[in-house]
């Protein structure tokens, strides 16, 4: 899950919010997101599990959102010089 770059909101690994779910308010409004989904789908199970009320996971990741952001080129294209 990333959302460093927004302010006020914070980052965790999955495996960090196992650790710290502890010390977060049940009703906060909780919006999750990964790359592709998979880590956000498990995260927002895992706090639902916690008793958490308000929690969205962003179906897809940021890829489905924003795109793929990494510099890959198609198949059968040649990579610029």
């Amino acid at each position: 899950m990333n959302c460093a770059h927004e302010r006020g909101k914070l980052t965790l690994d999955l495996d960090t919010l196992r650790g710290r779910i502890g010390g977060i308010a049940k009703d906060t409004p909780i919006r999750v997101y990964c790359r592709v989904g998979q880590r956000g789908y498990l995260a927002e199970q895992l706090l639902k599990a916690h008793g958490f009320t308000h929690v969205k996971n962003i179906a897809g990741g940021w890829c489905a959102i924003w795109g793929d952001l990494r510099e890959d080129y198609l198949v059968g294209q040649e990579p610029e010089e």
